[in-house]
């Protein structure tokens, strides 16, 4: 955890006085929000759901990271469309697995709109008789 902090903290300190300003904090409490750090979340991500940790994430690693099968039952169908989503969609190269490009464009994708997809579920979420 301490190497995590220090790589974090080193990306967030622009101006590389080793303390931090407020703004440079913010970046280190949320650095999915400011674009010098995405890198630093690629990293995380990568080494959090990678854990056989060979530097790629396999199948089994990002469908473990969603789901963790019980004994005695079936795969639930939404398992199995990631496991399609995966293939078709995240493993670019086709190799089996996601590098840290792959992972890049998997977790912070350039045609998402996360403000909006977040304000749509609040408002159903909300919406207790569903009309609207």
């Amino acid at each position: 955890m301490l190497e995590r902090d220090r790589r974090r903290w080193d990306r967030a300190d622009q101006n590389q006085d080793g303390r931090l300003t407020k703004d440079e904090y913010t970046d280190f409490l949320h650095p999915e929000e400011a674009t010098h750090m995405l890198d630093v979340v690629v990293t995380e991500t990568l080494e959090d759901v990678d854990k056989d940790k060979d530097g790629f994430v396999s199948v089994d690693e990002y469908i473990g990271d969603m789901y963790q099968p019980v004994e005695g039952q079936a795969e639930p169908e939404w398992v199995a469309t990631e496991r399609e989503q995966f293939a078709t969609f995240r493993d670019k190269d086709g190799d089996g697995k996601m590098g840290a490009e792959e992972v890049r464009q998997w977790i912070l994708p350039e045609d998402y709109d996360h403000s909006g997809a977040e304000a749509k579920h609040l408002l159903f979420e909300a919406d207790a008789n569903k009309v609207n």
